[in-house]
């Protein structure tokens, strides 16, 4: 995560991680409490009625919370997802806007609301999670970091 604590090194930051290009998400804003991506075909196939598949929602609604707590983390916490619940309210034809916000919440739990809306601001979709501060030194076996 960024040790530069604008929003511009945060877009960055977020635009970096290995998920977002492949769910063809792009990070356009990232402030303490509230962040906005962008969603455009990704590598999984839309559904025969053209709507993004509840799978990929779902993903990217899980990388939006992260990217959202992990602004809103200590220095040397790692968020990680302990509970999503998601409701899908229309299908979803791209581009969508995402947009995820920090609701009120402690040192290490962060709840997160995000949500799905197409070119129209019709909401497609609201996810509702929980993520956990984990300590950074909790690595993937073979990262040197």
């Amino acid at each position: 995560m960024p040790d530069d604590v604008s929003s511009e090194a945060w877009v960055l930051w977020a635009n970096g991680q290995p998920a977002m290009g492949t769910l063809g998400l792009t990070c356009t804003s990232v402030e303490p409490d509230e962040s906005a991506f962008s969603l455009n075909q990704g590598a999984f196939p839309v559904n025969p009625n053209g709507a993004v598949h509840g799978g990929v929602i779902s993903a990217v609604a899980d990388q939006v919370m992260a990217v959202v707590a992990a602004r809103a983390s200590e220095p040397g916490m790692i968020p990680v997802t302990s509970s999503l619940h998601i409701q899908f309210h229309t299908p979803a034809f791209l581009p969508v806007t995402v947009r995820g916000r920090l609701l009120p919440s402690g040192f290490r739990i962060k709840y997160v609301e995000v949500v799905v809306e197409d070119t129209a601001g019709a909401r497609c979709a609201t996810a509702n999670g929980t993520m956990v501060g984990a300590s950074a030194s909790r690595r993937l076996p073979g990262t040197t970091e």
